[in-house]
């Protein structure tokens, strides 16, 4: 079980709104189709960070507040990770991950 389309649409509505979000990567046993019914949707997330730290106050000011809006909107409970490239930092899912989201407007 990954996530419904629906659910891909829920949080590619949400990233369109978080400022300095890169990237957003399906990760952990929904990644890996290992999931059940009571699984979690793991979300990685990339942020623009070349310029300052302003990028990494904003995600830990709004992280709780993201969590719950995610699993409200998409009917599971969602839990966030940090992201670099080619790695998670909270995790270590990130050979299976699925890109869902990609901020191409902002490509530097």
């Amino acid at each position: 079980m990954q996530i419904t389309p629906a659910q891909s649409a829920c949080i590619v509505s949400w990233a369109e709104n978080i400022p300095f979000l890169k990237r957003v990567f399906l990760t952990g046993s929904r990644s890996r189709r290992a999931a059940h019914a009571a699984s979690d949707i793991d979300l990685g997330l990339e942020f623009y960070n070349e310029e300052s730290d302003e990028w990494l106050v904003h995600y830990i000011n709004n992280r709780q507040a993201w969590t719950t809006e995610l699993s409200g909107q998409c009917g599971f409970p969602v839990e966030l990770h940090l992201w670099e490239p080619g790695q998670l930092v909270y995790d270590n899912g990130a050979a299976d991950a699925k890109l869902l989201y990609f901020d191409s407007s902002s490509e530097k």
